[in-house]
This record gives C-alpha cells, structure tokens and sequence, in this order.
C-alpha cells in the first residue's frame, strides 16, 4: 500500500499502537508527511525506530502529546560516544510541539554524538514544551538552535536550568522567550557550560523582543555565570510570581537599549510595570 501524496498523518488514541513506522516498511512506499501529529498513542516507549528517515526526513512540524509511556522521543541504537549516521538526524522540522508526556526523559540520550551535529535543527523555528516533569534537559550542549524564533516552556517541574551557554550563544535569531509555571527551575541559561566550554564572553540575544518569567517559584537569574549579556530589541520584559528572583545577569549595569519599563508583580491579576533604568536594580528592588 502506497501513501506517496499524503502530507498531513494525524494518529489519535490508538492505544495498542507501538511504533509509527515498521523497520520492513518499503522506502517507496511510505508516505513523507509534512505534518506528524501523535496524540494519546499509549503503548509507545519511543517514536521512531532509526530507520525511519524516510518518515521523518520531509518533516515540517511535529506534534506529539497525551502519551503516559514515552522515555524518549527518538530511538538512538548503539553505544553512547558511537557516531550516530542514521534515523532522526536527518530531521529538519521547523516546529515541534511536545505535551503531556509524564515520562519523557528525552528528546534523545545523553553521551550519542552525531555525524553533523551542528545540523541538528537547523531549521527549527518553534520549540514548544509543556507537562513534560521528567525532561531534565532540553537539548545537550553541542546542539546548535540558530533559526529558533520562538521558545515556549509551560509546567516543565524537571528543569533546573532551560539551555546551556554555548546553546545560548547559538540563539541569535531568538525572537520571543516564554516559561511559565515550573517549579525547580532556578536559572535559563546554565552558570557553567561544561565540555570544554569556555566560562566567559558575551551572549548576544540579538533579535530577542519577548521575555516573559511566570511563576517560576525557584529562579534566582537569568543566569549568574560570567558571561555578558546582550539584549540589543528586547522591549517587553514581564517578571510575575518569581519571589527569589535577585539579579538578571551580567553585566551589574545591564540596560537593555529598547526596554523601558518591566513588569513586575507577585499576583496573577496585577500587572504593575516599573521603569528599567539599570535591569538588574529594578529586578532587586
């Protein structure tokens, strides 16, 4: 059976459902959609074995959400530090959506390396994740997102930190920041970038408008490492129920060039906004 025109495959609450795309599937014969969307398929633990290129490689969005029994949401096979050549690295979707998934650990695991890791997303514009408390990691360090526009975390109780700094440095077509409603996380950028890292330099956000920090109980910062940060657009910044929040970042007189006032308030119904002469006073204050 071929499905060689269909651009949109839409699979909802098919529970005995394990896997997407059979290992035997003819390459001819399946479709390549530009649109995934997997919603309540409970019997998954991954999404895609790895040699499913063909299913993933015209990808434009995917949207995977309700499934209670998925670790991670693509199979990588083989030893941690093996080159990946195959599967889901040849992805190159603009927009992934991720939602109520309670055990998902990871988009991919730990310690795989990849043939061409500065590929991975490229084309990603729009990263959305919510209720998903197991995922502690976002993306390791080597992945680049360097055509993100938009970045969306709601009810994400896993976090300690969103990215780490050499993910940050890669963001410069970041356009709007949202994080809302996650308890542990206590910093967006990482103190410390680890691998070889280098722990200093400027972190430039440079088409960065939207920031908004909501209900985040446990944020200190934005980030305390020692890097400069660099807001040359931002021009709507929104702090609401964040009590431990002391500084923003480096450098002490950070002054965004756009931004003139802050939003700032502990109730949810109260929107006060206060002028942003010095951010990182006005955060204190």
């Amino acid at each position: 059976v071929g499905f060689l025109s269909l651009e949109k495959l839409v699979i909802i609450d098919m529970e005995n459902l394990k896997r997407v795309s059979s290992d035997q599937i003819s390459v001819d014969s399946f479709c390549r959609p530009k649109v995934l969307k997997l919603l309540g398929v409970a019997k998954q633990s991954t999404i895609l074995p790895p040699c499913s290129p063909h299913l993933i490689s015209n990808l434009q969005e995917l949207v995977v959400g309700r499934t209670n029994e998925l670790r991670e949401l693509f199979q990588c096979e083989g030893a941690p530090g093996e080159i990946i050549k195959h599967g889901w690295a040849q992805a190159r979707f603009s927009k992934l959506s991720l939602f109520k998934l309670p055990m998902l650990t990871h988009i991919w695991k730990e310690g795989f390396r990849f043939q061409q890791p500065g590929e991975l997303f490229q084309n990603l514009i729009t990263l959305e994740v919510s209720e998903c408390s197991a995922l502690k990691i976002l993306v390791p360090s080597p992945v680049s997102l360097t055509n993100l526009t938009t970045l969306e975390i709601v009810e994400c109780h896993g976090f300690l930190n969103l990215i780490t700094p050499s993910t940050a440095k890669s963001m410069a077509q970041l356009q709007t920041l949202k994080i809302t409603h996650c308890n542990l996380i206590s910093e967006i950028v990482a103190p410390s970038g680890g691998g070889g890292v280098e722990e200093y330099g400027i972190i430039s956000f440079l088409k960065l408008k939207y920031i908004g920090l909501q209900f985040l109980p446990s944020l200190t910062s934005f980030c305390s490492g020692p890097y400069t940060f660099d807001f040359p657009a931002l021009d709507k910044l929104i702090v609401r129920g964040c009590p431990k929040l002391e500084k923003f970042s480096m450098p002490d007189d950070l002054k965004p060039q756009n931004l003139e006032k802050v939003c700032l308030s502990e109730e949810e119904d109260d929107w006060h906004w206060v002028r942003a002469d010095n951010l990182n006073t006005t955060i204190k204050e």
